[in-house]
């Protein structure tokens, strides 16, 4: 038997049911019948303009007996001689404006549900069958007519309320039966209309009732039976039973308009999440966006938005309403309600003045938020207070919103104003003494020894002049990201394809710039896996996994003195993950659940105001990843983890861009024996000369050595000593290289060697440079072996030093500059509106031998570019980016559009300023910048990025 079917077949079609679908079956012949919109049959028409009567107790005992209900029958009580209407009309209920208030909410539309209106209709078929009478009615009275929901045997109709018999049901005791069998014998009904017109004989009803939230039960209308014969009184069986049918028919309407108000909640949600969605760019566009809102859901009533500080509001009609008066959002008015119910209930209700009213308010902001209506029929309930509520509370959210950006605006404003005020003066504290410590350097090489103290002395005071003032800008640099990142948002990130061999070069490239490294010479810094990452090509913002890292790695210089730090690099999937691991002295158990919180330290004595961890920890957030301490010690060390899932990676090529070229050197080295006080230095040393393609050899002869500084009668020494011709040695040490009279003192005893002496924080960029400048000496050497001198050598000790005060001077001194091979090649235009900045760019180009022009602002930035492109080009330009007139950016990009329009070679443009914000740096690259710094620069990087873009020329 072949069991397998289409998918097209019918019998394999899937179910897949709807909450709100009607399930029952009907008869496809049964209609729902057409409904009046009128009232009619009126037969009193001498009374139809007469307002029924209020309930009066007495009234009613008189006219109706103490309990009617008790017995088979409501047998009348003797005529009251005061009663001369030809029949019994109905009064008012005792709680006639809450059964109407109840009644309208409940049945509010109830006709238009054809689903209900059916359901009714069986069930008065039920009804009429069950009971045996010749009619069965079910409806609801309001406060003018009589309304039949459902009939068996009978049309339905709109009936005054006054002709209804039904209207005398809801004033007898609620669960009681009201049964008149032979209504043309009772006086009180023998000259009614639907006797004396309508043929009525027996009648026997019961109300529709519901209790509200306090107990107190209402009628909505009634379930009757009647007959144009003579019936028998009901059994009280039969009674039990109409009482029964009619509460499962209240159930009926009351569920309904239950499930109606939860569609209507539904509704009201996704407005509100229609609100949100939408971009506004000021208050009076939300304002006019909730109201279209909120007027959608009321369309006949009147909505608005009204700012009180008196907490009163002026409602449609002159009617003025004290905010104090409102419960939960709600309000009604009840006095005026009450009067029209009383003079007005011959007809349906109206006012020109404001019945029921719903308000939400912002107290912050004195805003209120006004749904208003004189249709004293529309019932609002706590679904409508909150949905206003709600849209009062966006509104307020919003105008806090605006506030809060004009806030930040003014702060940002300040910070940006504040920022270049803070970083300018310190910019000219660094570097003015980084070159002081260029001069002083420079002419102690040509002094006696007898004067060493002397200039020691000065060149400690310019030591800690620049440890003071790099401390400073490291807290003002922390302090003012952090207000960047408090601001910044996730559309501010720019994800480009990065490749992570660069990683170590980019991240340490600028990381002493604000970190004094005196205290750490005996620190190594590896970076481990990037290299190795066949995958190394990541989808990612490459600024923000810079702010990721940089306070990770400084952190962990801060915590280690003497030891290793260890970035690991890992690629899994689609999770890119670092490990930072430092021998440093741990976080305090009691600390670490707090690190990552702004100005929070491990100790109250460590270094730092306590923000590089908590900037970590955002920037690593907004690349969608989580920072954790996986493990700290006290005294042991601390290893922290990034993890950024989600990403995407592809193969790259397997060089880097920063890789130093070394043309000379030997590609072996050998290893000298020394004092052994720095073992993680030189195997820092030796593992990246092994990477570097280096091999160890056992003969010292022709090769690179390398060395720990020496005992004065320590082999090492005897060894180097014993070499006939010059040597390049690479030493390393914990001294500061420009002070250290024990090189000096080597370089007295070994003078036709060539010393490059390094210390920590040893890292690979720092080991290429020494390499580089081995690499430059060596290549001199080969041409004249006899150019080594014991000068020569001093210079070249003091080559590169571990305080960075007088290494640049050095390096200036040997070879001789680093610029100068491209002095003639290129000139530059030198614009900043401070006098101070200007001065420094303009000591820094003549010390470096580099031909300038200046300009105080960017208009003239644009016109002293034009006048030298005729005859004497300008080839770098360094901008300041906040200036008068016309700041950098418009210079910028007027001098890229004068390129282009005179088909001029660009010009090289560092942007050198004091704002640090990712919008500042987007728009400067944007507008043509190539490179861009923020004070204070360092004068080695100013060195290096101008090489990069000169030297080849």
């Amino acid at each position: 038997m072949n069991m397998s079917s289409s998918a097209g077949d019918s019998a394999a079609q899937a179910f897949f049911p709807r909450a709100d679908s009607p399930a029952t079956a009907r008869d496809p012949d049964q209609s729902v019948k057409e409904r009046p919109h009128s009232v009619g049959p009126v037969f009193d028409h001498k009374h139809a303009n007469d307002p029924l009567l209020q309930f009066d107790s007495h009234v009613h005992e008189s006219v109706y007996g103490k309990d009617p209900t008790e017995a088979p029958e409501a047998a009348p009580p003797p005529q009251p001689e005061w009663l001369h209407d030809r029949y019994l009309s109905p009064s008012l209920t005792h709680n006639e404006r809450l059964r109407l208030t109840v009644l309208w909410y409940y049945t509010r539309l109830i006709t238009q549900d054809d689903q209900l209106m059916t359901k009714l209709q069986d069930m008065v078929k039920i009804v009429q069958k069950y009971m045996g009478w010749e009619f069965a009615i079910v409806g609801t009275l309001d406060e003018a007519v009589y309304t039949r929901l459902a009939t068996a045997n009978l049309p339905l109709a709109i009936l005054p309320r006054r002709e209804s018999t039904c209207a005398h049901t809801v004033n007898q005791k609620p669960g009681s039966v009201f049964s008149i069998t032979d209504m043309p014998a009772d006086w009180r009904f023998k000259s009614s209309p639907h006797v004396e017109y309508g043929g009525l004989k027996s009648y026997a009803g019961t109300q529709l009732r519901l209790k509200t939230d306090k107990g107190e039960e209402i009628a909505l209308g009634s379930l009757c039976i009647a007959s144009n014969t003579v019936e028998k009184p009901l059994t009280p069986e039969q009674k039990v039973a109409l009482v029964s049918f009619a509460a499962m028919l209240t159930s009926e309407i009351v569920s309904t308009t239950r499930q109606n108000r939860l569609r209507a909640k539904q509704s009201m949600s996704e407005a509100l999440m229609k609100l949100q969605a939408h971009d506004y760019t000021c208050q009076e566009e939300f304002e006019a966006a909730v109201l279209d809102v909120v007027r959608a859901m009321y369309s006949s009533a009147n909505v608005s938005i009204q700012h009180s500080t008196d907490d009163t509001l002026l409602l449609e009609g002159g009617t003025s309403l004290p905010f104090t008066t409102v419960q939960s959002g709600l309000w009604e008015n009840t006095r005026l309600i009450d009067e029209a119910i009383t003079s007005g209930n011959q007809a349906r209700l109206f006012s020109t003045q404001t019945a029921r009213a719903v308000v939400g308010n912002c107290a912050r902001y004195n805003i209120f938020l006004v749904v208003s209506t004189n249709e004293m029929q529309r019932v609002y309930d706590d679904y409508d207070a909150w949905f206003v509520r709600s849209c009062a509370q966006m509104l307020g959210d919003f105008v806090q919103q605006q506030h809060l950006q004009e806030a930040l605006r003014a702060k940002e404003a300040f910070l940006r104003g504040i920022t270049h005020q803070l970083r300018t003066p310190i910019h000219g504290v660094l570097t003015s003494s980084e070159l002081l410590a260029e001069e002083l350097t420079s002419k102690h090489c040509t002094q006696r020894l007898h004067v060493r103290n002397d200039f020691e002395t000065a060149l400690s005071y310019v030591s800690t002049i620049q440890r003071s003032g790099t401390e400073l800008m490291s807290t003002v640099n922390d302090m003012l990201k952090l207000n960047n990142w408090s601001r910044h948002k996730a559309q501010n990130i720019r994800a480009q394809s990065y490749n992570l061999r660069n990683l170590e070069a980019d991240v340490m490239a600028d990381i002493f710039s604000t970190f004094f490294d005196h205290y750490h010479k005996d620190v190594s810094i590896s970076f481990e896996g990037h290299g190795t990452v066949q995958e190394s090509i990541v989808s990612l913002d490459p600024v923000l996994l810079k702010d990721a890292l940089q306070p990770l790695i400084l952190n962990a210089l801060h915590a280690t003195t003497h030891g290793t730090i260890t970035i690991s690099t890992k690629v899994e999937n689609s999770v890119l993950q670092f490990d930072i691991v430092d021998t440093g002295c741990g976080i305090p158990i009691d600390a670490q659940a707090r690190i990552f919180q702004a100005f929070e330290k491990g100790t109250p004595h460590a270094r730092g105001a306590g923000l590089g961890l908590t900037l970590a920890n955002q920037a690593v957030q907004l690349l969608g990843g989580t920072l954790s301490i996986v493990a700290s010690t006290e005294g042991v060390g601390s290893h922290f983890r990034v993890v950024v899932p989600g990403l995407v990676f592809a193969c790259g090529p397997r060089t880097t861009e920063a890789q130093v070229e070394l043309k000379s050197l030997p590609k072996r080295f050998y290893q000298l024996p020394g004092s052994g006080g720095t073992p993680i230095l030189l195997s820092f040393l030796t593992r990246h000369l092994v990477q570097r393609g280096f091999v160890e050899t056992a003969n010292p002869h022709g090769s690179l050595i390398i060395m720990e500084k020496p005992n004065p009668d320590g082999l090492g020494l005897q060894v180097v000593k014993s070499l006939k011709d010059p040597h390049t040695i690479i030493c390393v040490t914990l001294d500061d290289v420009s002070t250290s009279g024990h090189l000096s003192l080597l370089q007295q005893m070994i003078p036709i060697h060539h010393t490059i002496a390094v210390s920590g924080p040893f890292y690979a960029g720092r080991i290429d440079q020494a390499l580089l400048m081995a690499d430059q000496q060596y290549a001199l050497t080969s041409v004249d072996k006899n150019v080594a001198s014991p000068t020569t050598g001093i210079t070249n000790a003091a080559a590169l030093t571990t305080g960075d005060l007088a290494s640049l001077a050095a390096l200036s001194l040997s070879s001789p500059h680093p610029l100068k091979k491209a002095v003639s090649s290129f000139r530059a235009l030198l614009v900043d509106d401070n006098s101070v900045n200007l001065r420094i760019l303009r000591m820094y180009c003549e010390k470096r031998a580099i031909p300038y022009v200046l300009a105080t602002d960017g208009d003239e930035a644009i016109e002293q570019f034009q006048q030298a492109s005729v005859s004497n080009p300008i080839h770098l330009i360094l901008m300041d980016l906040q200036m008068p007139r016309c700041d950098g950016l418009i210079a910028t990009a007027k001098i890229r559009a004068y390129e282009k329009e005179t088909d001029l070679k660009p010009c090289t443009i560092f942007m050198v300023t004091g704002q640090d914000s990712p919008g500042d740096r987007l728009i400067s690259m944007e507008a043509g910048a190539n490179e861009y710094f923020v004070k204070p620069v360092s004068l080695k990087r100013l060195d290096k990025e101008i090489a990069r873009y000169f030297n080849k020329s």
